[in-house]
């Protein structure tokens, strides 16, 4: 599962925007402007700030989250039963 924005900015899903505002600001401080981080960084700032972007994007990471949660779980295979022990010839 890639990282979600709460997680590129290291804020908490209850964040508050002057939270994520200050995480947003200190994680560009010493990026340049060329530099993927620091676009990917904006865009994690403009859904989280904006209330409308925000309420979608956690409404799908709680989708996702139940997705993840129902996908069933692989299975270890049985061990095949030691017929060592058991001599039909005995």
């Amino acid at each position: 599962m890639s990282p979600s924005w709460y997680d590129l900015l290291d804020v908490d899903a209850t964040a508050s925007p002057a939270e994520i505002r200050s995480a947003w600001k200190a994680g560009i401080a010493e990026l340049d402007p060329t530099d993927r981080k620091f676009r990917v960084l904006n865009q994690a700032a403009e859904v989280l700030l904006d209330p409308k972007r925000r309420a979608a994007y956690d409404a799908e990471l709680a989708e996702n989250e139940v997705e993840d949660s129902a996908a069933p779980v692989a299975e270890e295979p049985e061990e095949p039963e030691n017929d060592d022990e058991a001599d039909p010839d005995a």
